[in-house]
C-alpha cells in the first residue's frame, strides 16, 4: 500500500509539475486510514473505524514549493484546520471564525504547531436515524500531548 500511495503521489505531483503550476499550487494530501484489516466481521476493534492509532492518525502532506520548505514534522493537526490554511494561504477576505488553526505561519517558518487538544469521534457507518446523529454516535475522544481520553457510545470510558 506505501509504494501504491507513493506512486500516485508521485503521478500528481508530476502532473502539477509538468503543468508549470507546482509554484503556485498549495497542495494538501491526506490519506483515510487505507482499507480494512480481514477480520470476521468487518472492522477490527483497533482498525481504521476506531478511535486507536489506526483510526485517527494519517499522514498529511503539504507542498508549496515557493512558500512551505520541505520538513518532516510529527506535531498533530487536525483535518478542521485545512479550511483556515486554505483560506489563508488564497489571501481570502472575509470573516474567518472558523474552528481550526491557520497553519500557514508554522507551515512557513517551521515553528511546532500550537494545538494543546484535538477532539474527535465516530459514527457507525449505516446512518441509525438520520433526525438524531448521536444514535449513530460510536466514540467520541481527546487527545492532548501523548494522552488520550476514550469515551465510547455507551459513556463507558474505554
Amino acid at each position: 500500500m506505501v509504494e501504491w500511495f507513493d506512486e500516485t503521489c508521485g503521478t500528481l505531483l508530476d502532473h502539477i509539475d509538468n503543468a508549470g503550476i507546482a509554484n503556485d499550487a498549495f497542495v494538501i494530501y491526506i490519506t483515510d486510514n487505507g482499507w480494512i484489516p480481514k477480520e470476521a466481521g468487518g472492522y477490527g476493534p483497533r482498525s481504521k473505524r476506531s478511535p486507536f492509532e489506526l483510526g485517527t492518525r494519517t499522514p498529511i502532506m503539504f507542498r508549496w514549493p515557493r512558500k512551505i520548505p520541505p520538513a518532516d514534522r510529527s506535531e498533530l493537526c487536525s483535518s478542521i484546520d485545512f479550511l483556515p490554511t486554505v483560506l489563508a494561504a488564497a489571501e481570502a477576505e472575509g470573516p474567518h471564525d472558523f474552528p481550526g488553526l491557520n497553519l500557514l505561519p508554522q507551515l512557513q517558518s517551521g515553528e511546532a504547531i500550537d494545538h494543546d487538544t484535538l477532539f474527535g469521534e465516530a459514527f457507525a457507518h449505516d446512518i441509525a436515524d438520520i433526525e438524531n446523529p448521536q444514535a449513530s454516535l460510536q466514540y467520541r475522544w481527546v487527545i492532548q500531548g501523548h494522552d488520550k481520553l476514550l469515551l465510547t457510545y455507551d459513556g463507558a470510558l474505554g
